[in-house]
């Protein structure tokens, strides 16, 4: 992490708000308990799939708008099952949001990539915690874990170092 770079993009941009833009949540007809069983394998993935940038014309001065596009997902697998038949998938949530920001200067390239690897997801984590577990309290079954952002964090700061 370029903490430099990533300042640098912090200070400069103002965020504007999260929005849910695509959302997906299955959960198998055989999930009736409240809680999930220990042999069900949680997975999850995260991160910035793309980004764009406006540039806002007004009367008196311009802006940019950085629009990022974050996708995260959990799943609980049964490992008791070959992975390619029906019941292998016990649940499954995935959700894609749209991260706006603003600022009154043009941010360098450089800046907004370290800043959509290290920040953007800090922005949309309550929101997708609220998401699975309101998903998993409609569907009447136990909550599936959400890693804290920071466990994340750390596990791509351990890889990085190898």
């Amino acid at each position: 992490m370029n903490q430099k770079l990533l300042n640098e993009a912090g200070s400069q941009l103002q965020f504007v708000a999260v929005f849910l833009r695509k959302g997906h949540v299955f959960f198998h007809e055989d999930i009736e308990s409240p809680e999930f069983s220990d042999k069900f394998k949680v997975q999850s993935f995260k991160g910035v799939r793309s980004y764009t940038v406006k540039e806002l014309e007004a009367e008196s001065s311009n802006h940019f708008l950085y629009d990022f596009e974050y996708s995260v997902g959990l799943r609980a697998a049964d490992l008791g099952v070959d992975e390619d038949q029906d019941d292998f998938l016990k649940a499954e949530i995935i959700a894609t949001y749209s991260v706006r920001y603003k600022s009154d200067d043009e941010v360098r390239r450089e800046c907004i990539e370290e800043f959509l690897k290290n920040n953007v997801g800090y922005h949309v984590w309550p929101f997708w915690r609220e998401h699975v577990q309101s998903s998993c309290m409609k569907a009447g079954v136990g909550l599936l874990p959400v890693p804290l952002y920071t466990d994340f964090q750390k596990q791509i700061s351990t890889e990085s170092d190898d």
